[in-house]
């Protein structure tokens, strides 16, 4: 009956001005469409609880379907069982559809390795999304308030953030809608006992288990009781303020970022020269941004990975430092390189340093090789997957080497060729012919001195006669193997991969 009443309440509030300012909140920031149907969060608490009675009040103005999202973490006992009887009724009599998760809080944090707090929070956000898609559902919508945005902020200060983490909780995030950021507590729980409308309380948000509970039970009403009543608020509206700032940022960054970082692959490369140029803010953003970009996500990555990255550009080439979420920073030539490690990759380097080290490899461990037909045509693909065609034939001497001396064909004295020719990458001990004279340089000296990424030095295609590398295919020729006046046989190798190869010379 209780509940029945505070039904016939919800369109009789003896105040309008709180459904009023929200309405206006939402409209401000365009958070509906016409026609949408809306996931509502609701635990049974006062914030919840007041986000689906106004949301309720005004979904026939704003043309809305809302659906109601429940989840029992399973950790509370008879108390949590009670938060879900409670939410059944109000939904039931409200005419609102709900559904009810049920979970192991405690088993599945273990499982995941997380929080309670930070498992609760994912478990919630899957809760939510699986009901929009079951219901078609464009836009989430949770009941954070201007006292949350306050201890959001006041966290991630004393934590350390950047401007980011400075900004608070936004009103629209991809399908995340806040329609209460425009409310303190104290209204929402005013509004409430104003109209009658009775909410649960969660006795866990009254321990000090986590830190956001210590700002909010003991910070923040510190501060309004010391030091001046709207301090929630006064924080909030600075997060808004500083959001502003962040916003035009934003688009300087787009600029900036468009002219100092490139994608290769999977990686971003943060090329030193302009990346220099720009101003430090722009810089430490893009650092954050290209961070971000290659891990998929924000969270963890701080103004500590920010300083480390950035020092790597007065370090030597080849420096590195791991980063959160497997990611890699490396120096290289033109700059600083980002990209997750994957297990293959990592295999790949233990192989290298085994090479360098002079430890016997084993056969699975060597890099594959493709044997010449001549003539004919054989098919070759590099580590990372690049496939390459290479074909050999035998010419006529009256043909113009001029005309076969290119980027992707060239010609070598067959007969001076002691081994099987091969086609394959780069493996100890390999060297190049680099003068008339025969002296030898050693193949990854050269690629050094090419300043050749190290990162790309495992797929540069060679024609090898041995350990003798005849043609650093997009590089040079060995100066053993060209054809000069003595030559009788002309060997024409043409690579096929559907690119120019580069200088050869």
């Amino acid at each position: 009956m209780a509940e029945k009443e505070q039904k016939t309440r919800a369109y009789q509030y003896k105040n309008k001005e709180i459904p009023a300012r929200v309405r206006a909140y939402i409209q401000e920031h365009r958070m509906f469409e016409r026609g949408e149907t809306v996931i509502t969060g609701i635990s049974g608490g006062a914030d919840s609880v007041c986000l689906f009675f106004i949301l309720h009040y005004l979904q026939e103005e704003l043309g809305v379907k809302l659906v109601a999202v429940h989840v029992n973490h399973g950790i509370r006992g008879e108390d949590a069982d009670a938060d879900e009887r409670f939410v059944q009724n109000i939904c039931e009599t409200a005419g609102i559809p709900l559904e009810i998760v049920r979970c192991n809080l405690e088993l599945i944090a273990k499982k995941r390795k997380q929080s309670m707090e930070e498992a609760g929070r994912n478990i919630r956000r899957e809760a939510f999304e699986r009901a929009a898609q079951k219901y078609g559902a464009a836009k989430i919508a949770l009941a954070h308030h201007k006292n949350d945005n306050a201890e959001t902020l006041l966290m991630n200060l004393v934590r350390g953030t950047g401007l980011n983490g400075m900004t608070g909780i936004k009103p629209v995030r991809d399908r995340y809608v806040r329609p209460l950021l425009c409310l303190e507590r104290r209204e929402i729980e005013g509004f409430l006992e104003q109209n009658g409308i009775r909410y649960q309380t969660d006795q866990t948000n009254l321990t000090e288990d986590y830190t956001r509970n210590k700002i909010r039970n003991r910070v923040i009403p510190y501060m309004e009781n010391q030091i001046n009543p709207r301090a929630a608020a006064h924080l909030s509206e600075a997060a808004e303020q500083l959001r502003g700032v962040q916003e035009f940022l934003e688009k300087q960054l787009k600029v900036f970022k468009e002219n100092c970082v490139s994608r290769k692959g999977e990686k971003l490369l943060i090329r030193t020269e302009p990346f220099q140029s720009g101003d430090k803010i722009l810089r430490e953003m893009t650092v954050l941004s290209c961070m971000e970009e290659v891990a998929g996500q924000a969270k963890d990555l701080s103004a500590v990975h920010v300083a480390d990255v950035s020092t790597l550009f007065g370090k030597q080439c080849g420096r590195q430092i791991m980063l959160p979420y497997h990611m890699r920073a490396v120096r290289g030539y033109e700059g600083v390189t980002l990209e997750k490690v994957h297990a293959a990759r990592e295999k790949e380097k233990e192989v290298r340093q085994k090479k360098e080290k002079g430890i016997l490899l084993r056969e699975e461990e060597l890099p594959l090789e493709v044997k010449c037909r001549i003539p004919g045509t054989v098919f070759y693909q590099t580590p990372k997957g690049k496939k390459t065609a290479v074909t050999c034939r035998i010419v006529d001497l009256a043909e113009t080497p001029g005309n076969m001396q290119k980027s992707h064909t060239n010609c070598f004295d067959y007969d001076i060729i002691k081994h099987d020719l091969c086609v394959r990458t780069r493996r100890p001990g390999d060297y190049i012919v680099i003068d008339r004279e025969g002296r030898k340089q050693k193949l990854k000296s050269y690629l050094i001195n090419e300043k050749i990424p190290a990162s790309e030095r495992g797929e540069i295609l060679l024609i090898a006669d041995g350990s003798h590398i005849l043609w650093v295919v997009g590089h040079r020729l060995s100066f053993c193997g060209r054809p000069d006046e003595h030559t009788k046989r002309i060997l024409q190798i043409q690579i096929d991969g559907g690119e120019s190869h580069g200088r050869d010379n």
